[in-house]
């Protein structure tokens, strides 16, 4: 699914190797040459590649040209996709109000333990990036950030956001919807 102002499209694909995560398209003339569809297939484009996805697309001419050239490309991709290590792309949904509610439950349960103490509330960059540490994950992770429009100026500034590691980089990306629990959902049954 892809979120734009307050539209949901779906994200069909011609051909995909899941476990390379990579997709295939078919870039006909007569389908692909209008002006919308050009920019549908972009916003399309950025959406996969920020879900770690690699998109090859192929144009109808080259395929009637030399067929067997364009799946000797394929070929030749998902081999090496397949031999680099680590080949890992990994996605991290984030239920915004839900960790505001643990971290608030935390605060009370610390508070319990140790009454003259301070508490910091994390803020959820923090949060993030702490617990990718935990699992010492080695790969690209895009975190996607699902939160009600009320809670926009708290996690606007993330959207977008990417932070390199020595093993891989996290991509933050917020999604602001009245029924963001349902989208995020919907989310990660497409993924």
């Amino acid at each position: 699914m892809v979120w734009r102002q307050g539209k949901t499209w779906t994200l069909p694909c011609d051909f995909i190797l899941k476990d390379a995560r990579l997709i295939i398209e078919l870039d006909g003339h007569e389908y692909h040459s209008t002006p919308e569809q050009l920019e549908k297939d972009a916003i399309r484009q950025r959406y996969l590649t920020r879900a770690g996805y690699t998109v090859i697309r192929f144009t109808g001419r080259e395929i009637n040209r030399n067929a067997a050239a364009c799946v000797a490309d394929v070929r030749t991709i998902y081999r090496e996709r397949m031999q680099r290590q680590p080949a890992k792309y990994r996605v991290m949904y984030l239920d915004y109000q839900f960790i505001n509610n643990e971290i608030y439950l935390a605060h009370i349960f610390f508070k319990k333990l140790y009454p003259g103490r301070k508490f910091c509330y994390p803020k959820i960059e923090r949060f993030i990036f702490s617990a990718i540490e935990w699992l010492h994950e080695k790969s690209f992770v895009t975190v996607f950030i699902f939160h009600d429009p009320d809670d926009e100026h708290e996690v606007s500034h993330l959207n977008g956001f990417i932070k390199e590691f020595s093993s891989g980089e996290v991509r933050i990306n917020t999604v602001s919807e009245k029924m963001y629990s349902l989208e995020l959902g919907d989310h990660m049954v497409s993924y």
